[in-house]
């Protein structure tokens, strides 16, 4: 046995350390510390009156049976002996520490406490400590005690060492949970509050919900729960109580924020432990947006389920979706034979594979493709649409799916049909009518040409032929008319050079006359047309008879305008002029009273001028875009 120098002092302190670490939790077993506080109790009674260090036997007691580890160093901080339980904590061997210098560890925190005791006084260590002896880290609590007394002390000391390794793993678990609770209800950015079930009042609030609820965190600490959600009190203590008692419930209601609005939000929550305090945590979603939207898209559908127009949507790759009632009703496809396919199934091969080439194309790169399509229905039955397809586009740019807008045109395009061959007919109908008209007029018009052949009255016969070539004017219309596919109105020049050549023709004159377009195209109605052909046939006869006579060339200019709805026509010759005194209204002759009666049936009026050796005849009337008066040869 080794010879223990050691104080009374040194001895009483050391037992009172062991007797308290052993009243602690330490990782003793139960029966192993009821042995050991009897032999400290053994100790305490047989320490009255020791008085010198002889007493070994005792020390070694103390020493082997301590629950903690004992370390003696000298004078010099040099281990000299410990016990089973420093062996242990460390890590280590006896014949490793035995002679261990104490003051050349690495860890100078140790080395602090040690010279303190080396000095008189107790020196105290609490870390985590990393043997130099064994690859070993330990969280340790250390007191270094002096045996001796005063400043020069040269006995050494004693240390007692305690592994604190379940302290410490405590420690770090409450300071995990601090930031585990830190990270989960601090920094989350979902609205969290901590509610009593019993009182109703917050008991916390992270800062999303003071972001939220517009209250700040200690506001909201004083507030009850009554006074955030709008539902009954009995509703909400309720809510509150079911979700103490099963965490997967949720729940819906309206809040009320600090400014007096309100959001519509959904709640989950669940109970949680708080020194040994049951609360109850809420995590609160605003969903007001999402209500909105939903509210929308129900708007949204039910617009489709209801509306008149077939719709269908797919997804990107083309697989229908959705199909509402209209597109049922139209290809007879039910809901359950469409979604899932593709709309190849009203394919009717009617267009080109070069179409629906074009057709992905385009919506695929966004755009919008509509026009006519030939689509078949279950039945076969072949049925001509007016579609629009779109591509459906959600936030982030990107193409989801699309929606098609379908309009049947089938019975239009019937009805379209089947009025093309009505006006068709009545094209065909009115042609011949004109034809018809234009045959009897002339007809009617060879037959005074002929019984003017037949006259000796040479008077007689000039009036024939006039009134043949007014009959001829009329029948040029109808001819015009028939020669083209449009009967509402006629090519005022065109119709007019026409006539002329006519009536140059039935005149026979032997004046070499030539006629000039001075003018583009005007056109007007088939009634105002025929009063100027049979003005125009008056004042072409009347240039012939009397200005060209004689003459062996000349020219007849037309020429024709519009402006602000008026006609100005102009027929001109290079003729003889006018006598200086012609007044056309002092004018009488069966031509120019015609001249005077169509005039006023075209509510226009007319002159005679000339200018640079030409004269000009001038009519004006307003152009009428429908016929509004039937021919009438009255005053």
């Amino acid at each position: 046995m080794a010879n223990y120098k050691i104080s009374y002092k040194a001895l009483t302190d050391l037992f009172k350390e062991c007797e308290s670490l052993l009243t602690k939790n330490i990782n003793i077993d139960g029966n192993d510390k009821r042995e050991l506080l009897e032999k400290l109790t053994f100790i305490r009674n047989n320490l009255t009156g020791i008085s010198t260090l002889e007493n070994a036997l005792l020390y070694r007691l103390i020493f082997e049976e301590a629950p903690v580890g004992i370390v003696q160093y000298n004078s010099e901080g040099v281990i000299t002996t410990c016990n089973y339980r420093f062996i242990r904590i460390i890590g280590s061997s006896a014949e490793k520490l035995i002679g261990l210098n104490m003051l050349n560890l690495p860890d100078q925190d140790v080395v602090k406490a040690v010279k303190k005791s080396l000095n008189g006084k107790t020196g105290l260590y609490e870390g985590n400590y990393k043997s130099v002896t064994a690859e070993k880290t330990t969280p340790l609590r250390a007191k270094f005690t002096p045996i001796g007394s005063g400043i020069n002390n040269n006995q050494g000391g004693i240390g007692i060492v305690e592994d604190v390794t379940e302290n410490f793993l405590a420690l770090a678990a409450l300071s995990e949970s601090r930031s585990r609770y830190q990270t989960l209800f601090e920094n989350n950015h979902s609205i969290l509050l901590i509610i009593d079930p019993v009182t109703g009042f917050i008991f916390d609030a992270n800062p999303a919900a003071e972001s939220f609820y517009g209250w700040n965190r200690e506001t909201l600490r004083n507030m009850s729960i009554n006074e955030i959600d709008t539902n009954p009190y009995n509703e909400v203590k309720s809510s509150i109580k079911n979700f103490a008692s099963s965490p997967e419930n949720y729940s819906q209601a309206i809040h009320r924020l600090s400014d007096g609005t309100t959001r519509q939000v959904e709640i989950a929550g669940g109970e949680i432990n708080f020194v040994k305090r049951n609360l109850v945590y809420l995590i609160v979603h605003d969903i007001s947006e999402r209500v909105q939207m939903q509210e929308s898209l129900r708007k949204f559908e039910l617009g489709l389920d209801r509306s008149s127009h077939p719709v269908f949507i797919t997804d990107i790759e083309g697989k229908i979706q959705y199909i509402n009632a209209a597109f049922e009703d139209l290809y007879g496809f039910s809901k359950k034979e469409a979604i899932g396919k593709k709309p190849s199934i009203l394919k009717s091969e009617k267009q080109s594979d070069e179409f629906y080439k074009d057709f992905w194309e385009t919506i695929l790169s966004g755009k919008v493709s509509s026009g006519e399509i030939i689509n078949k229905t279950k039945n076969g039955d072949l049925v001509t649409v007016i579609y629009s397809s779109n591509p459906i586009i959600n936030e982030h740019g990107k193409i989801i799916g699309f929606i098609a807008i379908h309009d049947d045109i089938t019975e239009r395009i019937k009805m379209e049909e089947a009025i093309r061959q009505s006006l068709y007919e009545k094209e065909i109908m009115l042609a011949e009518i004109h034809h018809r008209v234009k045959n009897n007029l002339a007809l009617v018009s060879a037959m005074m040409v002929l019984q003017a052949e037949n006259s000796d009255n040479n008077e007689l016969k000039g009036k024939l032929h006039d009134s043949a070539n007014r009959i001829k004017a009329i029948s040029n219309i109808h001819e015009h008319l028939y020669s083209t596919s449009n009967f509402a109105s006629i090519d005022f020049i065109d119709n007019t050079f026409k006539l002329i050549e006519n009536i140059l023709s039935t005149l026979q004159t032997d004046t070499e006359i030539t006629i000039e377009k001075r003018s583009g195209s005007v056109f007007i109605n088939i009634n105002q047309g025929v009063y100027c052909s049979l003005i125009i046939n008056e004042v072409v006869t009347n240039i012939v008879k009397h200005a060209m006579r004689g003459s062996r060339k000349g020219t007849i200019g037309i020429k024709a305008k519009e402006k602000d709805g008026i006609v100005i026509v102009v027929i001109s010759d290079d003729g003889h002029p006018l006598p200086e005194e012609f007044q056309s209204e002092n004018f009488s002759s069966l031509g120019m009273e015609l001249i005077h009666i169509l005039a006023r049936q075209l509510d226009g009026t007319f002159g005679y001028n000339s200018i640079n050796g030409e004269t000009h005849f001038t009519l004006s009337f307003k152009k009428a875009d429908n016929p509004k008066k039937k021919f009438s040869s009255g005053k």
